[in-house]
């Protein structure tokens, strides 16, 4: 549920942002999304009970863990998907005003389908991993790279433009889940170090996404950017196709299970 969330609020969280930030302003939109924070806050703390973690691990156990060659091949996996994804989705706004002329305001019902998809790959990809987690990562990883690669060009057309905004938010939520869920059977002795340094990458993600769009956009246009990322997802797609292929598994030290 807590994984779920996650994703689903990443992916939620732009068409939300920017349409409260196109009806206050973006200073508006700033105040009242701390505001809502601060008494989410207050409401874990008043409500919630003390749950002590008996495998949170430690800093000690950092080491261990990156000789561990599933989660290390999980971190650089998250890393340059999330890199891929940010370097678009930072950008998806003038990307659409800029290659079709889309107005600003029709930009947000293209973000609320985005997002709705999120959740719909939320909820197919629970649904698989536990039996097919290989395929749960490849597939969505493929379609994600493609998705990308034809997005500019989907915009030549309304319809099929929306279809590959809906599997692009299933896609990228899905492999999300993979990735968590992976990344907890892998470390359950020491999960809270694990899902720690997790975050800390997929941050560095976004932001790094965003940088890499913003000089591709200013050297090569607006348009260039999709191609780029897809580049980026490519990369991780094909690996774990290679490793699949002569291991049986998606991931390096991780049985296979059909």
């Amino acid at each position: 549920m807590v994984m779920g969330g996650t994703i689903v609020a990443t992916v939620m969280g732009v068409p939300l942002g920017t349409r409260l930030g196109q009806i206050v302003g973006w200073q508006g939109a700033f105040f009242i999304i701390g505001l809502a924070a601060a008494v989410i806050w207050l409401v874990i703390y008043f409500v919630l009970p003390v749950c002590e973690s008996n495998r949170a691990g430690s800093l000690k156990s950092l080491p261990d863990l990156l000789r561990r060659p599933a989660l290390v091949q999980l971190y650089l996996l998250t890393l340059v998907v999330i890199l891929g994804q940010f370097t678009v989705y930072s950008y998806i706004s003038p990307i659409l005003t800029t290659v079709t002329g889309m107005a600003e305001s029709e930009t947000v019902t293209v973000l609320f389908v985005f997002g709705i998809s999120g959740i719909i790959g939320t909820i197919l990809s629970t649904r698989s991993l536990d039996k097919h987690y290989s395929m749960a990562l490849l597939v969505p990883l493929i379609l994600l790279t493609l998705c990308l690669g034809f997005f500019v060009l989907s915009m030549r057309q309304t319809w099929t433009m929306y279809v590959l905004v809906v599997v692009w938010g299933a896609c990228i939520s899905a492999v999300g889940m993979a990735f968590q869920t992976l990344l907890l059977n892998t470390a359950r002795d020491a999960a809270d170090v694990a899902t720690s340094m997790f975050s800390g990458i997929f941050n560095i993600g976004i932001g790094g996404g965003a940088f890499i769009g913003s000089k591709v956009s200013v050297a090569l246009g607006f348009a260039a950017v999709p191609y780029v990322g897809a580049g980026l997802v490519g990369v991780c797609a094909l690996a774990c196709s290679l490793i699949f292929c002569f291991t049986g598994s998606a991931v390096l030290g991780v049985k296979h299970r059909s």
